[in-house]
C-alpha cells in the first residue's frame, strides 16, 4: 500500500509537491536558501534546494519531513492506480462509441464494422532517489547543507486491437438471439418493456389447445395495426411486472421414462442404475405400479402465474408445444384467472439478431426520427401502472454542433449523434450494449489482431 500521504494520481501529486517546495521558502529566511528550478517532464521530478539549516524554524523542518514521505509514497502505486482505470474507461467508451458509429452508419444505409481492444500489456518503471550533502566551515559563517530529491514513473503499453470480420463473428451477429438470452435478462428484473420492443421482432398468437396459428402482431412501424397491438400488449407485460406478477422462468418438471412398471430395477442398463446420479427418480403410482422419471429444464416460459401450479404433465405438453419453434422464440402464456387474465394471449416471441436490433435503433435516426412519432394509449384491459411508454425505442440525437463531453456521443459525416438523455434511452443502450458483448464475448478467432506499441 502506498503512502497514506498520498492519495492523489501522479501528476496532481508531482504538482502538490511543486507547490510544497514553494512553501518551503517562506519557513527560512530567503537569503540564505535557495530552490532550484523544478522540472516536471514525462511524468518526472526533480528538484534541488540549497538551504541554511541554521536558519530553519521547527515548521520548516517538520514540512521537509512530511515532503520526503509525500514523494516517496506519490510516484509507484498512484500511477497504476490510474493507470488502471484509465485504460478501463477508455475501453469500455471506446466500445460504446463503436455500437453508437455503427448505428449512425446504418441510419446512412452503410455497411456496420466493429473493432475492439483485445488485450492491454503495460510496463511501468519507477523510480525514486535522494541525497543529502553539506559543508561545516570551522571559522565563522555558517554552515551549508543540501539535499535533493527526484522520482521518475515510464509507463509503456502495448495495445492489441481487433478489427471483428469472418464467417464466426457474421454468424454470431445475424444468428437470433436466443431464449437462454431472453431469461437472463428476465431474471434480472430489467424492465420488460425495454427487452420487449430491443429484443422482439413479433408475437404470434396461437390456439392453446391445438397450437395453431390465429394471430399475428409485428414490432414494425411499418405495419401500424400490429405494431399498436403489439405496444399494448408490451405495456401489458409491463403492468404485470410492476406488481410483481410477471414470471420468466424455464419449465422444470419431471419427465416420465417408464411407467407402470411392477417394480423398480435392481439392475438393468448401466443409466438407469445411476437413477440419484441423473437426477432420476422411483415414484409409486397410484394401481401400486411404479414409474421412473427424471428432473428435466425445458423451455423459457412468460407467464403471469407461478410454474409450481402446473402438474408434470403441464409442464410436458407446454414444453413440448414450445420446442415445435427454433430456440428464439419465448413461450407466452398470459391465462384468464389470474393477474391480468382480462388480456389473455396464448403464443411466442419471435427474438430479432444483434444486427436486426442495430437497424431497427438506426431506423429512428435522423430524418426518419418523424415516422417513428407515434403516441400509443394502453390497452383499456390494462389496469396496474405504466412506468414507461416512450415513442421511440432508443432515441439517437443528431445535432450539427458537439454536446458535452459527459454525453456519449460520435461524430459521423460532419455531424454528432448522441444518445437521449432519459432513463429510458440510458437503460436501452446499457441493454444493447450488453447483448453486443454476448454476441461477441469470444474474439479469439474473429480477426487478426493488430499490436501497437507506445
Amino acid at each position: 500500500m502506498y503512502s497514506q500521504y498520498c492519495v492523489t494520481p501522479l501528476k496532481s501529486s508531482l504538482r502538490e509537491v511543486y507547490e510544497n517546495l514553494m512553501l518551503l521558502k517562506y519557513f527560512w529566511n530567503p537569503k540564505n536558501s535557495n530552490v532550484n528550478e523544478v522540472l516536471v517532464v514525462n511524468k518526472k521530478f526533480s528538484a534541488d534546494i540549497t538551504i541554511n539549516l541554521m536558519e530553519i524554524s521547527p515548521l520548516a523542518k517538520l514540512w521537509i519531513g512530511v515532503l520526503a514521505l509525500t514523494l516517496a509514497g506519490c510516484v509507484g502505486p498512484p500511477a497504476l492506480h490510474k493507470s488502471v482505470l484509465g485504460y478501463d474507461e477508455t475501453t469500455n467508451r471506446l466500445e460504446q462509441e463503436i455500437l453508437l458509429l455503427n448505428i449512425a452508419r446504418l441510419s446512412h444505409e452503410h455497411a456496420v464494422h466493429f473493432t475492439m481492444t483485445g488485450s492491454i500489456a503495460a510496463t511501468f518503471d519507477f523510480t525514486t532517489s535522494g541525497n543529502f550533502s553539506g559543508s561545516i566551515v570551522t571559522s565563522p559563517g555558517n554552515n551549508i547543507f543540501s539535499f535533493g530529491m527526484s522520482a521518475s514513473a515510464s509507463e509503456n503499453p502495448t495495445l492489441s486491437i481487433i478489427p471483428l470480420s469472418g464467417q464466426d463473428f457474421t454468424k454470431r451477429v445475424i444468428t437470433p438471439i436466443s431464449e437462454n438470452a431472453f431469461a437472463k435478462l428476465g431474471y434480472q428484473d430489467l424492465p420488460i418493456s425495454i427487452i420487449m420492443r430491443l429484443m422482439a421482432s413479433s408475437i404470434q398468437l396461437e390456439d392453446p389447445k391445438g397450437g395453431s396459428r390465429v394471430g399475428f402482431m409485428r414490432n414494425n412501424i411499418k405495419h401500424p395495426e400490429e405494431y399498436a397491438t403489439f405496444r399494448r400488449f408490451v405495456m401489458h407485460l409491463e403492468s404485470l411486472q410492476m406488481e410483481n406478477q410477471l414470471f420468466v422462468h424455464h419449465l422444470i418438471f419431471r419427465k416420465v421414462i417408464w411407467d407402470e412398471v411392477k417394480e423398480p430395477w435392481t439392475q438393468g442398463p448401466p443409466d438407469l442404475e445411476q437413477t440419484t446420479t441423473l437426477g432420476m427418480r422411483w415414484d409409486r403410482n397410484k394401481d401400486g405400479t411404479y414409474k421412473l422419471s427424471r428432473r428435466k429444464k425445458g423451455r423459457v416460459l412468460v407467464s403471469n402465474y407461478d410454474q409450481r401450479i402446473l402438474t408434470d404433465e403441464e409442464h410436458d405438453v407446454l414444453n413440448e408445444m414450445a420446442n415445435r419453434q427454433p430456440d428464439n422464440y419465448v413461450m407466452v402464456d398470459i391465462r384468464e384467472g389470474y393477474p391480468g387474465g382480462e388480456f389473455p394471449l396464448f403464443g411466442t416471441i419471435k427474438l430479432r439478431s444483434f444486427f436486426h436490433m442495430l437497424q431497427s435503433v438506426s431506423n429512428g435516426v435522423g430524418g426518419r426520427q418523424q415516422d417513428l412519432q407515434i403516441d400509443i394509449a394502453p390497452d383499456p384491459r390494462t389496469r396496474g401502472k405504466i412506468e414507461y411508454n416512450p415513442r421511440q425505442t432508443l432515441t439517437i440525437i443528431v445535432s450539427d454542433t458537439a454536446p458535452s463531453d459527459d454525453v456519449l456521443n460520435i461524430q459521423y459525416k460532419g455531424r454528432y449523434y448522441s444518445i437521449g438523455d432519459s432513463p429510458w434511452d440510458r437503460t436501452a443502450f446499457m441493454l444493447l450494449n450488453g447483448l453486443f458483448q454476448m454476441t461477441v464475448s469470444d474474439v479469439s478467432d474473429a480477426g487478426i489482431p493488430i499490436n501497437i506499441s507506445k
